[in-house]
C-alpha cells in the first residue's frame, strides 16, 4: 500500500503552495549563493534568481524597471566582493526565512493560495537593511514605489511611477 507523501510530510504540504516557477527561484538562489561561495541563501540571491527565472512575472517586472539579470549580478558581486568565501552547506538565512513568511503574507493579502514569484519579490522589498535593498537602491529605484508598482502591475497595466 503506497502512502501519499503530501499527506504525511508537512514540508511537502508547505511546498505545494509554491508553483514550479517559485520553487525554481529557490533552486536558482541556492546555485547563485554557491557560485559566490557565500554559505547562505540571502534575499540578494533570491533577487538575482527572480531575474533569472524567465517564466515568472517577477522577471518581467524586473525587466520593466531596468533590473535585468546581468545588472543584478554585477550589483551583487560589487556589494559582496569583500565577503569571505565559505565552503559549506548553503542554507536559508534567517532574513530569507522571514522573506518567505512575508511572501506567504502577500499571497494571503491578495487572496491567493499559491506563492508566485511576484510575492517573493514583494517579500524581498519588505526586508529592510539587506544587500537586496542596496541592490534595488543602487539600481536607481525607490523601494516603496517599486512595491506599489508591483501591486498595481499584477492587477493592471504598468505605470510610470517608479523613480
Amino acid at each position: 500500500m503506497s502512502t501519499d507523501v503530501s499527506k504525511t510530510n508537512p514540508r511537502h504540504k508547505r511546498l505545494e503552495r509554491f508553483p514550479a516557477t517559485t520553487r525554481n527561484v529557490l533552486s536558482l538562489a541556492q546555485k547563485e549563493a554557491e557560485r559566490l561561495k557565500h554559505g547562505y541563501i540571502g534575499p540578494e540571491h533570491i533577487l538575482v534568481a527572480l531575474a533569472k527565472e524567465k517564466d515568472g512575472i517577477a522577471h518581467i517586472i524586473l525587466l520593466e524597471v531596468g533590473l535585468d539579470e546581468d545588472r543584478l549580478i554585477a550589483l551583487l558581486e560589487q556589494l559582496t566582493a569583500h565577503y569571505p568565501y565559505v565552503e559549506m552547506t548553503t542554507e536559508l538565512s534567517s532574513t530569507t526565512k522571514k522573506l518567505l513568511e512575508r511572501a506567504v503574507d502577500e499571497a494571503r493579502r491578495q487572496g491567493t493560495f499559491f506563492i508566485d514569484t511576484h510575492h517573493l519579490l514583494l517579500g524581498v522589498l519588505r526586508s529592510n537593511d539587506t544587500i537586496a535593498i542596496e541592490m534595488i537602491k543602487n539600481g536607481g529605484l525607490d523601494q516603496d514605489k517599486l512595491c506599489k508598482y508591483i501591486r498595481k502591475r499584477v492587477k493592471a497595466e504598468p505605470t510610470d511611477e517608479l523613480r
